[in-house]
């Protein structure tokens, strides 16, 4: 839309495509797997304080083909019951056919934290569970939004569903973990640099 180039495009930083290796997916490693992916927030996070006028973040969260079509289903609903594009920012040219409506009915619509648990559960009697990078973005703001769905048939086929992230809606306690953080060490470091600025002049002026 217009109003997406004009007001939104030229404050966002895309998120890039991001892939945990299969070994720190699954077993004894895949605690070393999410610290990866929080590693990859601490970036974005150092990427909103040294680039001050981004506002938001845009990117796509991915789903393969071998994923239940019906637990595909319920969470791509889920996401639109909840983090809904209210004004048509981004509409996709094809979009994979869903009846958001019919999976809907099974949420109260009103109470993130109980469809969220339901959300879980139905998933799981499917034998899957919500993707962990999914999972990350659907905590991490209230106001995310969620645009279509398409297939990706030059890479492999998978489903990406794009999404947009507003910097200032994220959850204080993300910002002070991936954020403030950041500043504190930033601040850190050009205070050990003063330090040792000042301690080069005194040595000079000793050695002269």
């Amino acid at each position: 839309s217009d109003e997406f180039f004009n007001d939104y495009l030229p404050y966002t930083i895309e998120l890039g495509r991001s892939f945990v290796q299969p070994k720190y997916q699954k077993g004894r490693y895949a605690r070393k797997g999410l610290f990866a992916l929080d590693n990859l927030w601490d970036g974005l996070g150092a990427i909103t304080i040294e680039y001050p006028d981004v506002k938001y973040f845009f990117g796509k969260v991915t789903m393969y083909k071998h994923f239940d079509v019906e637990a595909r289903n319920t969470l791509l609903s889920f996401m639109h019951l909840y983090f809904p594009d209210k004004d048509n920012l981004i509409i996709t040219p094809t979009q994979i056919d869903v009846d958001f409506a019919k999976y809907q009915k099974q949420f109260k619509g009103n109470d993130y934290k109980a469809d969220y648990k339901l959300l879980g559960s139905v998933l799981k009697e499917s034998g899957e569970r919500i993707p962990p990078l999914i999972n990350t973005y659907m905590n991490i703001s209230p106001s995310m939004r969620t645009f279509g769905t398409i297939e990706n048939p030059y890479f492999g086929g998978v489903e990406e569903t794009g999404i947009l992230i507003s910097i200032d809606d994220i959850y204080a306690a993300k910002k002070d973990r991936h954020i403030i953080t950041y500043k504190r060490m930033a601040k850190f470091k050009s205070l050990v640099k003063s330090k040792l600025k000042i301690k080069r002049i005194r040595k000079k002026k000793r050695d002269k």
